[in-house]
């Protein structure tokens, strides 16, 4: 929880920095979209009630079996077919634990950043509320 209480004040920090400097706002984002990036990446295994289920579905996969593409066809019922889509193809390039969680990482802290920056002014008020009200 630590690390939580210490990014919230990053944030606000950063953010009245950002402000008196004049800086613009990708420049910040940017910025949080690396550290969540990190944050992210260097999550444990345990933080989380349903990574491990994710993580053993991912080193699960059947690399050349893609019939889950077919109607009623899939033998995970509970993932969206996006979602068992992507891991797929995460799979399909590397199956290792790293590969996985980098990529979602990867996703997780780009896709927020870059609707952060398109529908939210000011974008420090977009970064606070979608770390402080989700926690990850």
């Amino acid at each position: 929880m630590t690390i939580y209480i210490i990014f919230i004040l990053l944030i606000c920090i950063t953010a009245a920095l950002f402000n008196l400097a004049k800086q613009r706002k990708e420049i910040f984002l940017i910025f949080w979209c690396v550290c969540f990036f990190l944050l992210y990446i260097s999550k444990d295994n345990s933080v989380g009630s349903d990574y491990i289920k994710y993580l053993s579905y991912f080193l699960s996969i059947d690399v050349s079996d893609w019939s889950f593409l077919l109607p009623d066809s899939t033998p995970y019922p509970n993932f969206e077919r996006g979602y068992l889509t992507l891991t797929q193809i995460i799979s399909s390039i590397s199956q290792t634990d790293f590969s996985f969680r980098f990529v979602m990482a990867l996703i997780m802290s780009i896709l927020p950043m870059v609707l952060i920056y398109k529908y939210v002014n000011p974008a420090w008020m977009g970064v606070f509320l979608f770390f402080s009200i989700s926690l990850f």
